[in-house]
């Protein structure tokens, strides 16, 4: 299969070394360019009744639906939930979230009901469960995270451990898509290469960024 690493274990050769790495790097280039096309797709889907929305009924207050490019929406969990198809995320906040409180029901009956909007096909059950607990749980690092801000003084490796916190939400994030996409023929060689590099690449993407704040 095109998108399977090979399970042969690596030996010492230089060929079986280059082979596999050009393998990872024609996987790992598959996978985003995978999101990149099914992001591009959504953005222009979802453009044609805003724009005509805004063009008709002036309604400058509504939202585009797939506002920024996919690795910033996948900067976590609840950025992803806000930020792609902005106005559902509206109406299930409005219509389903604040209505039960805003709590972790809330956030269970949400993610429960849009999975139905997709399927109960195993790959969606899946990211029905990630994105239920990854949201929970970022509820609980944020308000944690929030305390110790207040009482904690910031330095190197309060940075580094706020950065590792940050790569691996969008890494986990992103893998949610994965799942529902290209990942599904993925053996676990793959997915755990994959998830490894977009965790690397998160982590280094955080660095220049704190490199940046410097």
């Amino acid at each position: 299969d095109a998108f399977q690493l090979h399970l042969t274990p690596l030996n010492s050769t230089p060929t079986s070394l280059w082979t596999r790495s050009l393998g990872f790097l024609r996987l790992f280039a598959h996978v985003v360019t995978h999101l990149t096309m099914t992001w591009a797709t959504s953005h222009v889907v979802f453009a044609l009744p805003w724009a005509l929305a805004s063009f008709v009924d002036d309604a400058r207050d509504v939202p585009h639906d797939t506002p920024v490019f996919w690795l910033d929406a996948c900067e976590s969990f609840r950025r992803h939930w806000s930020v792609f198809h902005a106005s559902l995320f509206q109406f299930f906040y409005a219509s389903v979230f604040q209505p039960l409180g805003g709590g972790h029901l809330a956030v269970v009956a949400v993610v429960a009901f849009s999975t139905s909007f997709h399927g109960f096909q195993t790959h969606w059950l899946i990211w029905g469960l990630v994105n239920g607990l990854g949201l929970s749980a970022e509820r609980v690092v944020d308000a944690r995270g929030e305390t110790r801000r207040r009482t904690t003084r910031e330095g190197t490796f309060w940075f580094a451990r706020e950065a590792v916190s940050k790569a691996a939400r969008r890494t986990v994030a992103i893998y949610s898509a994965v799942l529902t996409t290209c990942g599904r023929g993925f053996d676990a060689r793959a997915h755990a290469s994959v998830f490894g590099a977009f965790f690397a690449c998160s982590c280094a993407w955080e660095a220049t960024r704190r490199g940046d704040a410097g």
